[in-house]
């Protein structure tokens, strides 16, 4: 379910009070903002799938408004790590891909023809330009434990790549015990344009080769 909150308060200026603590020899330090009436109204929502992980908003074709992207979870009645990923526009909530329900999506192979990718659904996604376009793509944890970029590709939805080992001849598999149910963290490391990616404890380059490994620990649900 994704819901947008409108929120029609008005905040006064803050204002000093006079009874408010002082520094030693020195002016008053200290300011109480009075805040308005707020009344949150929900503006619209898209309620045809469950989800557990924080979305993520951009403008991913560089048109119009932003896209938001959702990791959803429990797929056709499923546990929680069998997610698929959702992308909707902002401004109607028309749903980009998958380009089938979310329902007819396969729970046993990825279907990248029709925008059916199958991801962790206990882990966060994360956007970076990954390509080098200038637009960002899309970082997720397949439920096999590996790290993946899509490309939104104006809504015809491909894989840039999937994670590979250090010396990029195989992919990768990101090792858990309990499954890869982790955060994904983008950051540029180096002096390339393009970002790098963390994800438990694992470094891997902008084109999904992994550069270090320095300790993955391992949480009670695979953090």
């Amino acid at each position: 379910m994704i819901r947008t909150i409108a929120s029609p308060a008005t905040f006064a200026s803050p204002r000093s009070d006079a009874a408010s603590r002082s520094l030693q020899g020195g002016p008053v330090c200290e300011y109480r903002p009075i805040f308005g009436h707020l009344e949150p109204t929900l503006e619209r929502s898209y309620e045809d799938i469950e989800s557990i992980s924080i979305p993520v908003v951009a403008n991913l074709d560089g048109k119009g408004a932003p896209e938001i992207v959702v990791n959803t979870t429990r797929s056709a009645g499923q546990n929680w790590t069998s997610g698929h990923l959702v992308v909707v526009d902002g401004a109607s909530f028309e749903r980009r891909i998958p380009l089938v329900e979310p329902s007819e999506c396969s729970n046993a192979v990825d279907e990248p023809a029709k925008g059916c990718f199958r991801s962790n659904g206990r882990s966060t996604i994360a956007l970076a330009d990954v390509s080098g376009d200038g637009l960002p793509d899309i970082l997720y944890i397949g439920r096999d434990g590996k790290l993946r970029a899509v490309d939104f590709n104006d809504g015809e939805p491909r894989i840039l790549w999937t994670s590979r080992n250090q010396a990029d001849t195989a992919e990768f598999t990101i090792p858990s015990a309990t499954g890869t149910n982790a955060a994904i963290t983008v950051a540029n490391f180096d002096d390339d344009p393009e970002a790098e990616i963390i994800v438990r404890g694992h470094l891997f380059d902008h084109d999904g080769r992994l550069i270090s490994a320095f300790g993955s620990g391992e949480g009670s649900n695979g953090g």
